[in-house]
């Protein structure tokens, strides 16, 4: 997916619901960057996250811009409708969206900050997750400062049990870059520091 196969997308969400949507998965990424990493580019779908107040339209957005529409036949893309309910995020993250504006300096949507849809990945635990985070660190858009902080707030959650094992799970995939070593170095760091073991 290019910028253009995005603005055009989120224009019909937008229009559906009537105020600009929120993209939460990797699509977020073009808030910050005309050139995403190759894993962003052949992605087909965008996932849009949809609030309590617009649960309503989740089957009218699904049946005409989701996957199996009239619209992905004739685009080769789709939107994908989130809720909170299958998004795990930290604490906080509403008040770090980034505004994705057009040409015009129009704001068409609102973007998960890259950090927070790390997170999101990461827990996520797919492995065309891991494959986005291997790529935004090898790209230098993700900060392990940053991230730990998000991180810790993912501690705080109910959430926690799954994040050291998730985490030990990103380390296998990206080791083998000798230039994510200390990358690598500060997640094993920050396991050790938080495993009940010690």
């Amino acid at each position: 997916m290019r910028k253009q196969n995005l603005f055009e997308l989120t224009s019909k969400v937008r229009k559906i619901i009537n105020e600009p949507p929120i993209i939460v998965g990797s699509q977020a990424i073009f808030a910050i960057t005309d050139f995403p990493p190759d894993i962003v580019r052949k992605s087909v779908e965008c996932d849009y996250l949809l609030l309590k107040e617009f649960a309503k339209l989740r089957p009218h957005l699904t049946e005409n811009l989701g996957i199996f529409s009239e619209y992905q036949q004739e685009t080769g893309f789709y939107a994908d409708i989130l809720g909170l309910a299958t998004v795990v995020l930290p604490n906080g993250w509403e008040k770090r969206l980034v505004e994705l504006k057009n040409e015009s300096g129009e704001i068409i949507a609102l973007c998960v900050e890259l950090h927070d849809v790390a997170v999101s990945k990461l827990m996520a635990g797919r492995e065309k997750d891991f494959e986005f985070l291997q790529s935004a660190f090898l790209a230098d858009y993700l900060e392990t400062k940053i991230l730990f902080e998000r991180l810790q707030l993912i501690l705080d959650s109910p959430f926690s049990e799954a994040l050291l094992p998730r985490l030990q799970k990103l380390i296998e995939k990206i080791e083998t870059e000798i230039s994510l070593r200390d990358v690598c170095n500060e997640l094993r760091t920050f396991v050790r520091e938080h495993s009940p073991h010690g």
